[in-house]
């Protein structure tokens, strides 16, 4: 049974699919409290340009270790290092759906305070990819939520200028079904638009109203 200390779970905020390594943002975790201060961006590492795609980052110290494992050109960011050695996550497993880096799950020592086995890195990648399709599973859901509310308030703000207009309205789609019906025109013509929605012209209109609108089309 594998026992953590710290454990933390960030998410890919930016594109994934471009030149650029994506950003990330923390979305949960277990002992590590992150503030604004934290760059997560040597994250993009598990992903740089030109390279292999990495399966996990890990950090045997919060020193040489970091510039050694990051391979960067020179010495590491401040942010970078700061961030590392303030979550004290000694492990970064690259979480890939379709071959695209969605997450990452950081893991710090075992409750005894050792590095993890063989054993339990090998059980992490695996998880590691349970994750992935989690995460993705989430963002379409948040994805579809957004387009929804985004959907209602358009919908809702056509209703509002059909309402402004003093001209009686009546919309209906190219299957000639009633949409949507301003009270002007219910006013004028006291037909049942309302309790109609969804039914054609032809179901509500007189049948010498609807013959006349046919010629003139």
């Amino acid at each position: 049974r594998l026992q953590v200390e710290r454990a933390a779970v960030f998410v890919a905020t930016g594109d994934a699919t471009g030149s650029d390594p994506p950003s990330f943002a923390l979305r949960g975790a277990v002992g590590v409290e992150a503030d604004a201060t934290f760059d997560f961006g040597f994250l993009g590492s598990l992903d740089r340009a030109n390279s292999a795609p990495r399966d996990r980052l890990f950090f045997v110290d919060w020193d040489a270790g970091v510039a050694r494992e990051l391979g960067v050109s020179g010495e590491a960011p401040p942010s970078w290092r700061e961030t590392i050695a303030r979550t004290q996550l000694h492990y970064y497993f690259a979480c890939r759906s379709k071959n695209r880096l969605v997450a990452v799950l950081g893991i710090g020592k075992t409750t005894e305070g050792e590095f993890l086995s063989d054993e339990d890195t090998a059980l992490l990648e695996t998880l590691a990819g349970y994750l992935a399709v989690a995460t993705e599973n989430a963002t379409l859901v948040e994805s579809l939520e957004t387009k929804a509310e985004q959907y209602e308030k358009l919908q809702q703000f056509s209703e509002n200028i059909l309402e402004s207009i003093n001209v009686g309205l009546l919309a209906v789609d190219l299957d000639d079904r009633i949409e949507a019906v301003n009270t002007p025109l219910e006013l004028m013509w006291p037909l049942p638009f309302r309790e109609s929605l969804g039914k054609k012209l032809a179901e509500v209109l007189p049948p010498d109203l609807t013959a006349q609108m046919e010629r003139f089309r």
